[in-house]
C-alpha cells in the first residue's frame, strides 16, 4: 500500500494535511516542520537554537524534546525521522514554490520569542516577493 503524502501548506495561514484532513499542531511544531521541510535534514541543536534561542542550551534542548513528543502524538510521527541527531521529513509535498499562490509565507505564525526563526521566515518572504516580481517583469517584457 502506498504511503499517503503529508501535505504542507505554508503560503497564507499554514496548514498540515493528511488525506485532506487538517492535523492541528502548535505554532512551534508548525515552524519546526516548515524549517525542516524547506531546509532538509537539520541538527537538533540548530532547531533548538532557531526556535528557543536566547535560552540556555539545556532549556532549549528540553523544549525541543517536548515539541517532538507533541509531534509524535500526531499522525506526523510517520513522516518525521529523528535519527543521528538530526530531523528529517519524508513523503511530503509543500506549496511554497507556486508563484501564483496568494498569501504571505507562514502568514500569522510570528514567533516573538524566536528571532532567528523570524529572520529566516522574513527572508523566505522577501525571496518570494523578489521571485514574483521577476516573473512579472519577464511576463511584461514578453508582451
Amino acid at each position: 500500500m502506498k504511503t499517503p503524502r503529508l501535505e504542507l501548506r505554508f503560503l497564507g495561514v499554514p496548514q498540515v494535511l493528511l488525506k485532506g484532513r487538517e492535523i492541528k499542531l502548535t505554532r512551534k511544531s508548525t515552524a519546526l516542520l516548515a524549517y525542516v521541510a524547506l531546509e532538509g535534514a537539520t541538527p537538533r541543536e540548530t532547531l533548538a537554537e532557531l526556535l528557543w534561542g536566547g535560552r540556555s542550551t539545556q532549556s532549549s534542548s528540553g523544549n525541543l524534546r517536548r515539541e517532538l513528543h507533541r509531534l509524535r502524538e500526531t499522525e506526523v510521527r510517520d513522516y518525521l525521522e529523528t535519527g543521528g541527531g538530526t530531523l528529517h521529513l519524508k513523503f511530503f509535498t509543500v506549496d511554497t514554490e507556486d508563484g501564483a499562490q496568494p498569501g504571505e509565507f507562514l502568514q500569522g505564525l510570528q514567533l516573538e520569542d524566536a528571532t532567528e526563526f523570524e529572520a529566516w521566515r522574513e527572508g523566505r518572504n522577501q525571496q518570494r516577493v523578489r521571485s514574483r516580481l521577476e516573473t512579472l517583469r519577464r511576463t511584461a517584457g514578453s508582451l
